[in-house]
């Protein structure tokens, strides 16, 4: 709420315990998707795309891996892709930082083929925890929609 999220969005088949919003559900709108349980992992990104299509998001995917890019990059990404993205959608679009299980990370299914970011990190520590890398990542969505309104 404070970065200026309009909406959270929660993917997936756990149940979210709303304690951990300390009070931030009462100011942003939280949208569940819930998937069955026993969802084949090929079925998984027909779900994902039909929230995505309903919400008219545009996914920003937050994960280290070996084609991921620097998070220093964003700016520019999002320079060059929004006047696509408000053509497609025919609106100003919403881009949507996604993260995944601290565990799995996000389903290759979900974000097979698409553009992955990662915060820069020192040190021999193979991630941060979700919390931490989406206050990073929120910060910096922060800061460039605020210099582009």
């Amino acid at each position: 709420h404070i970065m200026g999220a309009k909406n959270v969005y929660i993917f997936g088949k756990h149940r979210f315990d709303s304690r951990s919003t300390v009070g931030c559900k009462n100011y942003t709108n939280i949208i569940r998707h819930t998937i069955p349980i026993d969802l084949p992992e090929n079925d998984l990104r027909k779900e994902f795309n039909k929230m995505m299509v309903t919400n008219k998001i545009v996914p920003i995917f937050m994960e280290k891996t070996d084609h991921s890019i620097s998070i220093h990059k964003l700016p520019k990404w999002l320079d060059e892709n929004y006047e696509y993205w408000n053509h497609y959608w025919n609106e100003s679009p919403n881009f949507t930082l996604v993260f995944g299980n601290e565990n799995k990370g996000i389903p290759d299914s979900i974000g097979n083929n698409c553009h992955r970011f990662h915060i820069p990190q020192l040190g021999v520590i193979r991630s941060l925890n979700v919390a931490s890398a989406a206050a990073i990542a929120m910060y910096e969505m922060n800061k460039y929609f605020s210099q582009h309104q």
